[in-house]
């Protein structure tokens, strides 16, 4: 299985989470008056860290017309390392968005059908 560091995902991403937190919740005796300038040194490090999804989006979008959200929830799934769940008439292209979604993260596109009776 890959992961999100084989992708070309920048590998601070990754660790996000954690460093905002500890630079959030770490004790200090003037924590309050530099407490906005945390808060902008956080947003700032999360726009930087955070610029490739613009670009994957747009990358998607020049196969994937019209469908913003549901690229940005697929994303959401990927990143968070959880599933999703796609549903919907057949021909909606849920297959080619995921495809092409694969294709731009540079990973290996699988496909598991569901039908009620399984």
């Amino acid at each position: 299985m890959q992961r999100l560091t084989l992708l070309g995902l920048p590998s601070a991403l990754l660790g996000l989470k954690k460093s905002v937190a500890a630079e959030v919740n770490s004790p200090g005796k003037d924590r309050e008056p530099s407490m906005h300038h945390d808060i902008e040194a956080i947003q700032q490090r999360i726009q930087t860290e955070s610029a490739f999804v613009d670009r994957l989006l747009d990358e998607i979008a020049q196969v994937i017309v019209g469908q913003r959200t549901m690229i940005e929830r697929l994303l959401i799934g990927l990143l968070a390392d959880g599933h999703v769940l796609m549903e919907g008439l057949p021909g909606l292209a849920k297959t080619m968005t995921v495809r092409t979604l694969a294709d731009a993260v540079r990973t290996t596109f699988r496909r598991i059908q569901f039908t009620p009776d399984l």
